[in-house]
């Protein structure tokens, strides 16, 4: 009586033994990620094993299924959410290289010139005058002053505007003696908005003469 009692009992620990150590040994899902599992056909009980320690009864089904399930598909795409505040400007960069040279501006010249004698009383005498439209002009002027009274005498010649700028421009004096002459050069810039009259005007308090007068105004692309 005695030793079928330590034999039950040393079975039951021995079952328990082995119980521990096929479960300590079981790895469920398999590291592919796949649980296996068998199926009784005559309980309708399921159970999960680990095939690599067990297998399924004979009169059970094998069966198998993944721990995770495959990709569902790509869901749609998210309205656009609101813009984002600016940030703050970047620092200047540096300076560029310097471009080409642009082309010539517009170019034009207005000329007269009268190589006569003239005689002219005291007062102002204009021995050259021409008219051009609006723009910006290189001016310049040329007569020759003579002094055809009994005694040595000084006369200007001055470039004026009407009604352009309504000023005068560049001027210059000479002194002549009895029967001498002398040239007079002139020149200028001058930035019109109208149609301007550009006269070179002469004076005297004698009688005097010029001869040999000129008067050009060359329409270029800017005045600098």
């Amino acid at each position: 009586m005695f030793h079928k009692r330590t034999w039950a009992a040393s079975a039951a620990v021995l079952g328990l033994a082995v119980f521990s150590v096929l479960g300590l040994r079981a790895t469920i899902p398999a590291p592919s990620g796949v649980i296996y599992g068998c199926y009784s056909t005559s309980s309708g009980a399921l159970r999960v094993i680990d095939n690599s320690v067990s297998s399924c009864k004979a009169y059970e089904i094998p069966l198998h299924w993944n721990q995770v399930g495959p990709m569902g598909p790509m869901g749609p795409q998210g309205v656009q959410g609101p813009a984002g505040p600016q940030g703050p400007p970047g620092m200047q960069g540096p300076v560029g290289p310097t471009g080409p040279a642009g082309p010539a501006g517009p170019s034009h010249v207005y000329f007269m010139s009268d190589s006569n004698f003239l005689d002219f009383g005291p007062g102002n005498a204009i021995p050259a005058s021409i008219t051009v439209p609006a723009g910006d002009y290189v001016i310049d002027g040329k007569t020759v002053f003579q002094n055809i009274w009994f005694t040595p005498d000084s006369g200007t010649c001055v470039l004026t505007y009407s009604p352009g700028t309504g000023t005068s421009g560049d001027s210059s004096t000479v002194t002549v003696d009895v029967g001498g002459q002398a040239v007079v050069s002139l020149n200028d810039t001058q930035a019109f908005s109208v149609t301007t009259k550009i006269d070179l005007i002469c004076t005297s308090t004698v009688d005097f003469a010029v001869s040999n007068s000129m008067l050009r105004a060359i329409l270029v692309g800017g005045i600098n």
